[in-house]
């Protein structure tokens, strides 16, 4: 009972929580659509320089051990796959909040 009270205390001091990026809310919802194509998800990234930024940064990353360098955000998106790039954008805005 007392941990409810607290959250309640702590919900009413929250004002409203910030939005997450309009690039990375499009690229959310297109990742949702299960006939969506690497072209749209790549067109998403484009309008957004931070989260190409991150996304080229991750696939050229020490843990993919990719020996040459990712210099497309095509081929990070086709080596990053959908469910661990959008991960990494849900990360990234979290983060930065």
């Amino acid at each position: 009972m007392r941990s409810n009270m607290r959250i309640d205390q702590i919900g009413g001091l929250i004002k409203a929580f910030p939005a997450m990026p309009g690039a990375a809310l499009k690229l959310l919802t297109v990742a949702d659509d299960p006939g969506a194509t690497v072209q749209q998800i790549e067109d998403v990234l484009r309008h957004d320089p931070g989260l190409t930024a991150n996304v080229l940064k991750l696939a050229n990353s020490a843990y993919f051990g990719v020996p040459s360098k990712i210099g497309s955000v095509r081929q990070a998106v086709m080596l990053l796959g959908l469910k661990r790039l959008v991960q990494m954008v849900v990360a990234t805005c979290t983060t930065a909040i």
